[in-house]
C-alpha cells in the first residue's frame, strides 16, 4: 500500500541558522541561508515560541486539519538560530536509512552523499543534516523530494501542533511552536474521499511569528449551453435540435509534479445524443490536436476508445497534461466545445433532459504516479486523484395535445390535424391504441360506446354508463416521429380512438393547429393559432425550473412532489387543446357569396308577393 497521502503543491524553507528577518524560504529560492554551527553564549541562547498562520487558497473551501511535526528544534541568540538538535516527532535513525535507499530521488541521493561517503560515523547530526538541506534548497524538486523522505521518517502520534480550518474558513493558526524546523502537513487520510481537495506538505522553519500561502491548487470545472454568445445552466429546444456546450477550466498548479492526470468525464440523458467529432479543445487561445493533444472515450465505441467506466457517455483524457505547467502561473483557460442532440427519448416534463460534467485530476506531488499499463495518461487504482462536485445543465421540451369533442362533450375520432410553425424540428406524435379498466382510471365508459370524465353521480342509476364502478385511462401509446423536410415545418396525424393527439418535443414559439379533415357528419373548426413560452430559472429546485405557458396561462403539472411519468395522459409541460365539432351544414357567413344570394333570393319572393297581393286585388275588382 502506498504512504498516506500528503496534499499536492510543496513549500519550503531552508533548513538552516537564519537571522529573525527571514522567517521563510520557499521551493525555488537559489541562494542558501547563512548557517552556523557555533554555539552562543548561554545567557543569550533563548527558546521562544511562535505563532504560524495558514492561509489557504481561494480555490480550496473544504475543511483541512494541519499538523506540525518537530524535525529540529533549537535555541535563538543574537538573532541566530543555534544548538540544533533532532526534533521530537523524527526517527534520525530511520531518516539515515530513508535518505540513503537505492530508490530516493536524485537530487535528494546527490545533496546527502558525502554523508555515506564518509567514515566517521558521527558526521550524520542534525547541524550537518540542516546544513546540507540550507546548501541545496534551491534546487529543482529538491524541496519537494525531501518533505517525501522526511514525512517516511516522522514518529509520533501526537504532532507539536495542529489547527482544524473548517468548511468554508480561509485560514488558521498552529500556535506556541519552539523555535524550531517543522513538517506541516494534513493530518493523514482526512482529505481522502472528498471532492475537490488536493494535499500539500511544506517544511518551514520557525524563529518568529509566520504567515503561510499555502499553494495547492484544486481545478474545477463549469460547463454551461452555449446560445450565441451568452452562457446559460438551462434551456428549451425542440426534438431534432442540435444543443451546443461549453466547459470552462484552467491550468492548475503542477509545482512538485512528474506526472499530473487531467480527464474530463461527462454523463448525458438518454434524451441526448452525443456527437465525438464535436469535441474542440483550446488551452490558453492555443488549439490542442485531437488524438495527440487529447482523445475521446465514449460508451457507444464513437470515440478513440471504447468508454467501459458505467454511469457515463464519454471521458476526454489529455495526453502528458504535465507539458502545460508553465501555464499555471497564468491560470491560462482551458476552454472544451462539443454538441449533442436532442432526441426522441427527451424527458418531456418539467425534469428536462440533465447533463452533467466532472473532472478527475491528480491530488498528491509526492506519489510517483505511471498510469495504466500501455495507458500512461489514465490512473490505476493506486494514484492519488481528486474530484470536482458535477456541474449540470439541462434542456426542456414541451408538447401540445389535441382533444377531438362534440358539442356534448364527447371524444371523437376520425379528425387530422395539422401543426405548422418556424419552430418545428422533428416532433413526436404519439396516440393512444384504446382505453383499458383501471381503478385509478378518470375515464367512465357510456353506452353508446364513447367515453367521458364525468362522473357519475354516487348512488344514482344513470342509464348513459355502460357501468358506474368501472373506471378507465389511456392505454399505450403508439409513437411516430415526422421530421422537418428542408423548409417545410409541418406535421400531419390523425386523432386516436379517444380522440386524443399529442405532439411532443415543441420549444417555445408561435404555431398553427388546423383541422385537415373533420369526423364525418361534422364541420372543422377554424385554424386555432397560440403560442408557447418558456421561462427558466435554474436557481430553483428541480421541477421548478421552467414554467411552460400557452397564450400567457401556465401549464399546470407538478404538484410539489412528483413530475408525472411521460405515458401518463395528463403528465406535465402538456397543455391540451379542446377542439369542439358540430354537426349540420355550415351557414354562410356576412360578407361573402352567400349573403349575396339571400339577399337576391329575398327580393324575388318579396316582389313575387307583391305581384300576387295586385292581381288578386284586380280580380276582385272585375267580379
Amino acid at each position: 500500500m502506498k504512504k498516506s497521502r500528503i496534499f499536492a503543491v510543496l513549500m519550503t524553507a531552508a533548513l538552516a541558522a537564519t537571522s529573525m528577518g527571514a522567517a521563510t524560504a520557499f521551493a525555488g529560492d537559489t541562494a542558501p541561508a547563512e548557517t552556523t554551527t557555533s554555539a552562543a553564549p548561554k545567557n543569550q541562547a533563548k527558546t521562544e515560541k511562535h505563532d504560524v498562520t495558514i492561509v489557504k487558497n481561494a480555490t480550496d473551501t473544504k475543511a483541512h486539519k494541519y499538523q506540525a511535526y518537530q524535525i529540529f528544534k533549537g535555541a535563538i541568540a543574537d538573532d541566530v538560530m543555534v544548538d540544533i538538535e533532532w526534533g521530537d516527532n523524527v526517527d534520525s535513525a530511520a531518516l539515515k536509512t530513508a535518505l540513503s535507499a537505492d530508490d530516493v530521488d536524485g537530487v535528494v541521493k546527490t545533496a546527502f552523499a558525502e554523508f555515506f561517503k564518509a567514515t566517521d560515523p558521527t558526521a550524520f547530526t542534525p547541524s550537518n543534516v540542516a546544513k546540507a538541506i540550507s546548501n541545496n534548497a534551491g534546487k529543482t524538486g529538491f524541496p519537494q523530494k525531501l518533505a517525501d523522505v522526511l514525512n517516511s521518517a516522522l514518529k509520533g502520534d501526537t504532532p507539536a501542533g495542529s489547527v482544524e480550518i473548517a468548511d468554508g474558513e480561509t485560514e488558521g493558526v498552529i500556535e506556541d511552536l519552539t523555535t524550531g524546523y517543522y513538517l506541516i502537513k494534513d493530518e493523514d487520510g482526512s482529505q481522502a474521499d472528498k471532492e475537490s481537495v488536493a494535499y500539500t506538505d511544506f517544511i518551514l522553519r520557525v524563529v518568529d511569528d509566520v504567515e503561510v500561502d499555502v499553494k495547492e491548487d484544486v481545478p474545477s470545472i463549469s460547463k454551461n449551453i452555449q446560445e450565441g454568445n451568452t452562457k446559460t445552466k438551462g434551456t428549451n429546444a425542440a426534438i431534432g435540435d442540435v444543443i451546443n456546450y461549453t466547459l470552462d477550466s484552467h491550468v492548475p498548479n503542477m509545482e512538485g509534479y512528474e506526472k499530473y492526470f487531467f480527464i474530463v468525464s461527462d454523463k448525458m440523458c438518454d434524451g441526448l445524443t452525443f456527437d465525438s467529432d464535436s469535441v474542440a479543445i483550446t488551452i490558453g487561445g492555443e488549439t490542442l490536436d485531437r488524438d495527440t493533444d487529447f482523445y475521446v472515450k465514449t460508451a457507444d465505441g464513437t470515440g478513440k476508445e471504447k468508454l467501459t467506466a458505467e454511469g457515463k457517455t464519454f471521458e476526454i483524457v489529455f495526453v502528458d497534461f504535465i507539458q502545460y505547467a508553465d501555464n499555471a502561473a497564468d491560470k491560462k483557460d482551458i476552454v472544451i466545445n462539443y454538441s449533442a442532440t436532442l432526441n426522441e427519448n427527451a424527458d418531456r416534463t418539467l425534469v428536462g433532459n440533465p447533463n452533467e460534467v466532472d473532472l478527475t485530476f491528480s491530488n498528491n506531488p509526492n506519489e510517483k504516479s505511471t498510469g495504466q499499463p500501455n495507458v500512461p495518461d489514465e490512473p490505476d487504482d493506486d494514484d492519488p486523484m481528486g474530484i470536482t462536485p458535477k456541474d449540470k445543465t439541462r434542456v426542456f421540451t414541451t408538447g401540445i395535445r389535441v382533444l377531438k369533442v362534440d358539442e356534448n362533450d364527447l371524444s371523437l375520432q376520425g379528425a387530422e390535424f395539422t401543426l405548422t410553425g418556424a419552430n418545428l424540428n422533428t416532433v413526436l406524435t404519439y396516440k393512444s391504441t384504446g382505453f383499458v379498466a383501471d381503478e385509478a382510471g378518470k375515464y367512465w365508459l357510456l353506452k353508446n360506446g364513447t367515453y367521458t370524465t364525468t362522473a357519475p353521480v354516487a348512488g344514482k342509476t344513470d342509464d348513459k354508463y355502460e357501468s358506474t364502478t368501472t373506471k378507465y385511462k389511456l392505454g399505450a401509446f403508439d409513437y411516430s416521429a415526422f421530421e422537418k423536410s428542408g423548409d417545410t415545418a409541418e406535421v400531419t396525424a390523425e386523432v386516436d380512438k379517444s380522440g386524443y393527439l399529442t405532439f411532443a418535443g415543441l420549444k417555445a414559439g408561435t404555431y398553427t393547429l388546423t383541422e385537415t379533415k373533420a369526423p364525418n357528419g361534422y364541420n372543422a373548426v377554424q385554424p386555432i393559432e397560440f403560442e408557447i413560452t418558456a421561462d427558466i430559472d435554474m436557481t430553483k429546485a428541480v421541477g421548478e425550473q421552467i414554467t411552460w405557458k400557452v397564450d400567457g396561462k401556465v401549464v399546470a403539472g407538478f404538484d410539489g412532489e412528483e413530475v408525472k411519468a411521460i405515458a401518463d395522459d395528463e403528465y406535465s409541460t402538456i397543455h391540451t387543446v379542446k377542439v369542439v365539432n358540430k354537426r349540420g351544414i355550415i351557414l354562410p357567413v356576412t360578407g361573402g357569396v352567400g349573403t349575396v344570394l339571400f339577399y337576391i333570393i329575398g327580393s324575388l319572393l318579396t316582389a313575387g308577393a307583391v305581384v300576387l297581393f295586385v292581381n288578386r286585388r284586380k280580380a276582385a275588382k272585375t267580379k
